[in-house]
């Protein structure tokens, strides 16, 4: 585990090869100042393709990880691993990207996934959330 200080090292050493093996200074995607932290969060043209597919990959391991722990049979490789809507064991149920209905309308109400496990009486809700490091205080809000 690296320390704060540690990730930011790392985080100036990313940015300057970045700069050192490209001649432009800026994205050619979006024109905008190219480092790392621009690349991993804040191009606006990578947000519906590389950042849904990024973020699609992680809960598709979180949904498989969860998924055997209620004990759901036949769990494939990571690799060939599909999310349904919703499956169902003995244990309980697990649902990836399905709305919550609730009395009251809540403006956020699809959670990436949830779990309700019968042997421990709980449901869990989990979403992700990928960002960078200057972003992690306002994205867990």
């Amino acid at each position: 585990m690296l320390t704060p200080q540690e990730e930011a090292k790392l985080i100036n050493l990313q940015d300057r090869n970045l700069q050192w093996m490209s001649s432009k200074k800026n994205h050619k995607k979006c024109g905008k100042y190219l480092d790392v932290e621009h690349l991993a969060s804040k191009c606006d043209r990578l947000l519906h393709t590389d950042y849904v597919r990024r973020h699609n990959e992680v809960a598709r391991r979180i949904h498989r990880t969860l998924a055997k722990e209620l004990g759901v049979k036949n769990i494939k490789k990571v690799e060939r691993y599909k999310i349904d809507d919703r499956k169902f064991t003995k244990n309980g149920w697990i649902s990836y990207d399905m709305s919550i209905h609730t009395e009251k309308k809540v403006q956020f109400n699809r959670p990436d996934i949830i779990v309700a496990d019968k042997r421990k009486n709980r449901i869990t809700i989990v979403e992700i959330g990928i960002t960078s490091q200057p972003n992690v205080t306002s994205a867990s809000r």
